[in-house]
This record gives structure tokens, sequence and C-alpha cells, in this order.
């Protein structure tokens, strides 16, 4: 099941005012294939958590929603009672339909982007930039391990990144992880590319990389969300263009520094 067919069963099956808590128990109770299903259960008892918070705290009333997320969630952060993370408080705004199910996803995503953000010092010292790349130095110089592209609603609402290139650093800072996560890979490859084979030295050009990369076998690289699937070719020229830049570089100078 999913949040939406939890929480409208749970809004189906409500006797009056009762606390959503004793509806859940009821339909754990009831229902025992939900009851014999850990996920599906702790789903139910999580939601019905949820919006018995939404329910008890007036103050969600107040919460304007709009269409941009990060108003919503400087008001949250304004109103929310103690440490109650955005994350949660953006579903009990679900709950009470004040968040739209097709904005649900991510807002909930934005919400815990800005959240680990805010709870970690070390990103108000970032330099401003719209630079993929230089963002990158930036955060591996402070020694912040978080995924860039997780990362980015958190650098916008801090004014570290423009709003209107979101979409493409967060696209630049996924390739970025990508090749970071397979390094070994990529090094292990191009070395066997370039082994035995004749380049005119000169990595900084579109020639000698597009030459390099179709030295390369695609299938050996494969999507993170899906290790038996490869990442497309596409995806792949973006990627390696990126490897090259961060370490391949360096790699294709070592390998000519010895051949001389």
């Amino acid at each position: 099941m999913l949040d939406q067919d939890v929480l409208r069963l749970l809004k189906e099956k409500r006797k009056g005012r009762e606390k959503f808590k004793f509806t859940a128990i009821r339909l754990l109770g009831e229902h025992k294939p939900l009851r014999g299903n850990p996920k599906e259960r702790d789903l139910l008892q999580r939601i019905a958590s949820t919006a018995d918070f939404a329910a008890d705290n007036r103050w969600i009333n107040e919460v304007h929603v709009n269409s941009d997320i990060y108003s919503t969630i400087r008001q949250i952060i304004k109103k929310r009672p103690g440490k109650v993370s955005l994350g949660y408080m953006v579903q009990a705004l679900w709950t009470k339909g004040k968040i739209r199910q097709k904005d649900y996803i991510e807002s909930t995503f934005i919400a815990g982007s800005i959240e680990k953000v805010l709870g970690d010092k070390r990103y108000n010292k970032i330099r401003a930039t719209d630079d993929a790349f230089e963002m990158y130095k930036e955060i591996k110089r402070l020694g912040i391990k978080d995924n860039p592209g997780y990362i980015v609603p958190g650098l916008i609402y801090i004014g570290k990144i423009p709003r209107d290139k979101k979409h493409t650093l967060k696209r630049n800072f996924d390739a970025i992880n990508y090749a970071v996560k397979n390094k070994d890979l990529f090094t292990r490859k191009i070395k066997q590319a370039l082994k035995g084979r004749k380049f005119v030295y000169a990595p900084c050009l579109y020639k000698f990389n597009s030459e390099l990369r179709r030295r390369l076998d695609r299938s050996d690289f494969k999507r993170l969300d899906n290790p038996e699937q490869a990442i497309s070719d596409h995806y792949f020229r973006k990627v390696f263009t990126v490897a090259m830049r961060l370490y391949g570089k360096a790699i294709a100078e070592d390998y000519f520094e010895k051949r001389r």
C-alpha cells in the first residue's frame, strides 16, 4: 500500500472524532493480511500517529501552504514545537490535506534536505556559487560527506546556490556522486583503455576524451538504483566527462609521463 492509500483507509474507517491510532488498532484487528505485513503495519501506525499529531496541534491550520514549498518551510520552522523534524511536519500538513498528494514526495525531500543543511554549521562556511564542481570542492574542503545532489534544496534555502539553477545543479551533482562512487571502476577501465594504445596526448581536448570514452564498455557501468542495469549512453557520456574532470585527467597525465 502507498502512503495515500493508508491515509484514505484511516479516514474512511475512522469513527467520529476518535484518535487515528485507535482506528489503526481496529484495522489491524479486522484485517489479518494487513496485520501480517510488518512493512504495511508500520506504515499504518506511523501515518496514524502523524495524523493525530496534526489534529491535536491547532497551529497546523495557521500554516499558509502555497506553491512555494520554501515559503511553507519557513513558516514551519517558526511554528513547529520543539525538535519535531521538518519532514514530519510536512507529513502532518499532508494528512490535513494542506499539501497536495502530487507535491507530497518532493516536499518531503526538500524538507529533509533543508533539515540536513540547517543542522550542520559547516554549510554556512561554503562560498556561494552556481558551479557544481566548485560547490563540490567546497563541500569536500569542509569534510562534508553528504550526497551533493541531496542537499541542493538546503543550499538554496540558505542562499548558497541560485534557485533557478537547481535542476542543472542537481543533475551535475548526481553525475559527480556517480563518478565518485565509481572512481575505482573508472580508474581501472581508463588505465586498461590507455594500455597499449597510441593516443596523442591532449586530455583537455574533446577529441582525446571522445576516443578514450569509446574504448570503455558502457555495460560495465551500472545504475546506482539498479545494479543489474547499465546506465544509458547519454548518462555515460555525462559521467565520463565528470570523471575525467575529477580524476581521469590525472590518470592520463601519469600514463603519458611514464611513456616519455
